[in-house]
């Protein structure tokens, strides 16, 4: 899957967790989000698995990986997909 399929899906995800109304693009620094808090990671990780039907490993649950919309799609990219290559 290409990396722009990639950040869509991460960018649908984030806007499930967050809400239509926040603007985000694939620069966009999670961690300078005032609602982006310990609760919402979890809720983003939870989203992310279930549209692309992986598991985040323990490595990637860092700081780094929810620094920007793109580090966290470059993250999922590294995720082995059980049921295909395709995002839901």
């Amino acid at each position: 899957m290409s990396r722009s399929r990639v950040t869509e899906g991460v960018l649908d995800a984030l806007q499930e967790v967050l809400g239509a109304g926040i603007g985000l693009d694939a620069a966009t620094r999670l961690v300078d989000l005032p609602q982006f808090d310990s609760v919402v990671l979890v809720e983003v990780v939870e989203a992310v698995e279930r549209r692309f039907d992986c598991v985040f490993d323990v490595e990637l649950l860092v700081p780094e990986t929810f620094e920007t919309v793109e580090t966290l799609a470059a993250a999922v990219e590294t995720l082995s997909a059980p049921a295909g290559d395709a995002a839901r």
